[in-house]
């Protein structure tokens, strides 16, 4: 379910509340005619404090990159001058990426490494955020920063009336003057266009057209009768050749609309993820659930706390996926057991990542 949808169809029984930023505000009163705008001004202070080596960072600085090499790269570079650094990635899990954060809001250590996940949901002690790349793959294509996207990460610098520095350090290019003055006035374009998925999460009703909003949707390239992603994926699944899961018909343990919220935690390829779905729907469809000694297999393959990061990192992802699918009421035999098993797993996984990333060398490759 988007947060369009939920937008325009959710409602509290007295108030409902959006929180939001204020680019938001002229499309929502579209949407809601007649709503009730509040403003909250920012309390504190960003200021631009130009460019910097990454070496010469002032203490409590989160350094932002766009790749996890570059973050490891950066991490290695901080640790042998200032003796440590913390790391965050939307790849950790969320044990690791709390264990990390520990470390800096502890005073454990004074620098964060970072990509954009550290512009998401985490409230930290920050005085000072200095950009080592302004450009970032968003899933189609390398691009720039828009204005917004650098001020939800610059934003992190200051709490409350403790006012915070952004800057430019490594390879990124010096911020043009306008750029600095939108980030330091809280000035950017208001969002013009939103487009979410149907509602009607099923197969009867897969070709009906998402809803837009914005005359430039167009102009973004969006299809108003492409499908979903999810319904991507169960087309590959091969259930219109089976003639399984077509309209409001479930099988005895779900859809292959269920099957295809799925997370892709692995991000190996779609078509890697498609395989994943097939194999699950094909058990829920022809055996009524998951058999136990398949998935407890699945399991074994992740439950090893040997290599290197990135194995680590993989291993993670693979049991985040069999925790999702454990947590489905009705896709086990003992879902309580399996639950269980998938989060001791995760957490010793976790553990040994967390020590791998604080306590040895995390590139060998030279940086800047």
């Amino acid at each position: 379910m988007s947060l369009t949808d939920r937008i325009l169809h959710r409602r509290g029984r007295d108030e409902t509340l959006l929180l939001g930023a204020a680019t938001m505000r002229p499309i929502i009163e579209r949407l809601l005619p007649g709503a009730s705008i509040v403003t909250r001004p920012r309390l504190s202070q960003l200021e631009f404090a130009g460019d910097r080596k990454i070496t010469r960072q002032p203490r409590r600085t989160a350094i932002v990159a766009f790749s996890a090499d570059e973050v490891y790269a950066i991490a290695e570079l901080i640790r042998r001058q200032h003796g440590g650094a913390a790391v965050v990635l939307g790849s950790l899990s969320p044990r690791t990426r709390n264990a990390q954060v520990a470390m800096f809001q502890n005073g454990d250590v004074d620098y964060l490494v970072a990509t954009d996940a550290v512009g998401m949901g985490l409230n930290l002690d920050v005085d000072h955020v200095a950009f080592a790349s302004d450009r970032k793959y968003d899933g189609y294509q390398f691009r720039r920063l828009t204005p917004s996207e650098f001020a939800q990460i610059a934003g992190r610098a200051g709490r409350a009336t403790r006012n915070g520095t952004f800057g430019t350090t490594g390879r990124c290019a010096p911020f043009e003057p306008e750029l600095v003055n939108a980030l330091q006035n809280h000035t950017f374009d208001s969002v013009k266009m939103l487009q979410w998925r149907n509602s009607k999460l099923d197969f009867a009703y897969a070709r009906r057209a998402p809803g837009v909003i914005g005359a430039d949707a167009a102009a973004r390239g969006f299809d108003p009768r492409a499908d979903c992603r999810g319904f991507a994926r169960a087309r590959s699944c091969g259930t219109r050749r089976r003639g399984e899961g077509h309209g409001p018909r479930r099988g005895r343990r779900g859809t292959a609309v269920d099957a295809c919220q799925i997370p892709d935690y692995r991000r190996l390829a779609p078509a890697a993820h498609a395989e994943l779905v097939t194999t699950l729907y094909g058990f829920l469809m022809k055996k009524g659930k998951i058999p136990d000694e398949w998935f407890a297999a699945q399991v074994d393959q992740a439950d090893r706390v040997t290599g290197d990061i990135d194995t680590l990192s993989g291993r993670i992802a693979q049991i985040r996926t069999w925790t999702f699918v454990a947590n489905r009421p009705d896709w086990l035999g003992d879902p309580d057991h399996w639950q269980g098993i998938t989060r001791e797993v995760e957490n010793k996984l976790s553990d040994a990542l967390h020590d791998r990333l604080t306590s040895v060398s995390l590139t060998a490759v030279p940086v800047y």
